[in-house]
């Protein structure tokens, strides 16, 4: 169905850009793909890869955000940890990077959590700041809100029903625009 279509789609853009033709109609739809509410995890960061590969380092970070939280929401914590790593490397001061860091809490093994944290600039004194044990009340309670994500729907993430169908076919037409250049 659609979901195949589109893998079918990500994988002849992949190719394309690969071979070098990333000019600025690729870079552009590659950014609507990724501004999309959509898809599996699996679709969603081969377009990360591909944001990547093409150097389109402040949409990624978006990107990266939204891939982390997906993973999250499905219980794939190490693979959140993996690309909060990677955004780490693109942008160290991401405000949403240490809301994912305290989420990944206790999820992660601690090593790797001192890893990253060190990685984000925090020191040991500093870990213990963030731990919501610490924080007043009020801050504590905003961080729980800002860190529960809001995916209004009742399919996994993972699920092939978890596409979320563009208005008016958006994800169509940007496919259809595509094919032009492919």
């Amino acid at each position: 169905g659609d979901q195949e279509a589109f893998e079918g789609f990500l994988q002849r853009l992949e190719g394309n850009i690969g071979a070098g033709h990333a000019g600025k109609e690729a870079t552009m739809l590659v950014e609507k793909l990724a501004a999309l509410p959509h898809t599996t995890i699996e679709s969603f960061e081969r377009i990360t890869r591909l944001m990547d590969r093409m150097n389109i380092d402040a949409p990624l970070a978006a990107a990266l955000t939204k891939l982390i939280d997906m993973q999250m929401a499905a219980g794939k914590f190490l693979e959140a940890a993996d690309k909060l790593e990677n955004l780490a490397a693109i942008d160290p001061y991401n405000p949403e990077s240490t809301r994912v860091l305290e989420k990944l809490r206790g999820s992660i093994p601690a090593d790797k959590f001192n890893v990253l944290s060190r990685r984000l600039g925090f020191s040991g004194a500093d870990q213990e700041a963030i731990s919501p044990t610490n924080l007043t009340a009020p801050a504590a309670s905003a961080l729980a809100q800002a860190a529960v994500p809001d995916l209004h729907t009742q399919a996994s993430p993972t699920s092939p029903s978890f596409v979320a169908q563009p208005a008016t076919g958006s994800l169509k037409d940007l496919m259809l625009q595509a094919e032009i250049f492919l």
